[in-house]
Formats: C-alpha cells, structure tokens, sequence
C-alpha cells in the first residue's frame, strides 16, 4: 500500500500546541480567524458557520454502506452533524481474524480541503481516541459543564478528512483479546487495520496521510 506523502507529528507538545492553538491552522490555510488564539477548542454554536449534510467524498465499495452514520440520529447531538462513516474494522484479511479496531472517520466538511487525511489517536497506552473526538478536535465537542454536546467552530474537519482509531486492541470499542507487549506490535495491527480499512474506503488511498496524536501517542506514532 503506498500514499503519496506520509508525515508523522512526533512528540505530544506539537499536536497539543496545534490543538490549543487552532487559529494558527486557520491562519495558514487562509481562512478567517474567528476567535482569540488562547479560546479552547470548543465555542459556543451560534459563533460556528453551519455544518454541510452534505459529503465532500463517497465511497464506491458496496461495504463503506454499512459504516453509514447519518449526522441527524447521533444520540444525544439535537444538530445535523452531517454524514460519517463508523464501525468495526479488523486488523488483517484473515476470514477467522476476531481482533477489530473502532473506528470514526468524519470527512472534511469543507469542498476546498479534501486532499488530506489525518489519522488521530490518544495516548494511554489504551487512552480512548474518542476523547480528543469529543473534547479536543472533533466536529461536535461534549465539553465538562455541558449538558449536551455543541458544534465545535475550531473542528479539524473544517481542514481536513479525520480518522479516530480505538487502538491498540483492548482498547475502547475495539474488540479482542489484548496481546502484544511492545509498540512494534502495536504497528503491525495499526497497519493491518489500515490495509483493511483502505480496501473499503478505497477513495481515500490517493489522500495525504498525517498521523497524529497526544501524550503516550508520542511513542505510538514514530513505530507505526
């Protein structure tokens, strides 16, 4: 499997200075800036400019269906969150594999931004990843004091695809008997997810891949 470009975010104070600071991602890609750079990720819903329910990328493979997420029935999130794409992936093509990963991809909701797909995991080791998704970087945020969730104006979809990953097995969602010991066997399910989730999402294998993440992901990311 080859992608064009692959970049890595090595150390946890880089990610998390691209997350405290998302005006700067704004800045450079030329979009307006709508808010002090110290504003946490979340803001209030009506200083964000309306999601689209439209996708900016489909899927031709018949299986990408069952992964559907439509953004209007997400428990809990009373606004169109617009459409995604979640489930169960395992972590290679053997017919009898029982170790999957969960996943949540969210595609760009900007029509200009489209060619780059990040891959975002958190630390732990066995940290949920669906912490940064809906307290750091995702298209809606349930942040503490809340009593719902709130559409996030600094979302790394308004730059980007995004892709949430439960891993290593064991962890969140994902399904399995936990057995590797060492980061190098972390890769080798990272990269046998990859392989599997690249198949059903094929359109995504042209895309510019980032991997990315905070804390223990630190020493995650550099082995996968």
């Amino acid at each position: 499997m080859k992608l064009p470009t692959i970049s890595f975010l090595l150390t946890a104070g880089l990610v998390l200075a691209e997350v405290r600071h998302p005006a700067r991602l704004f800045a450079e890609k030329g979009l307006p800036n709508r808010g002090p750079t110290n504003r946490k990720v979340v803001a209030a819903p009506h200083r964000r400019q309306s999601t689209s329910t439209s996708a900016t990328i489909s899927f031709s493979n018949p299986k990408a269906e069952d992964f559907f997420v439509d953004g209007t029935k997400i428990p809990e999130v009373e606004f169109d969150a617009g459409p995604s794409w979640s489930g169960l992936m395992p972590i290679s093509a053997d017919p009898n594999e029982t170790r999957k990963l969960f996943f949540w991809f969210w595609p760009s909701n900007n029509p200009q931004f489209t060619n780059d797909l990040v891959f975002w995991t958190n630390g732990g080791p066995g940290c949920s990843a669906f912490e940064g998704l809906l307290q750091e970087n995702g298209p809606f945020s349930w942040p503490t004091g809340t009593a719902k969730p709130v559409r996030n104006q600094w979302a790394w979809t308004n730059l980007s695809h995004v892709l949430w990953v439960e891993q290593p097995v064991g962890t969140g969602f994902s399904q399995g008997v936990p057995n590797i010991t060492n980061e190098d066997e972390l890769a080798a399910q990272f990269a046998g997810f990859l392989g599997q989730f690249l198949e059903v999402f094929s359109e995504l294998k042209g895309k510019n891949f980032y991997a990315a993440g905070e804390s223990y992901a630190g020493f995650y990311i550099p082995c996968a």
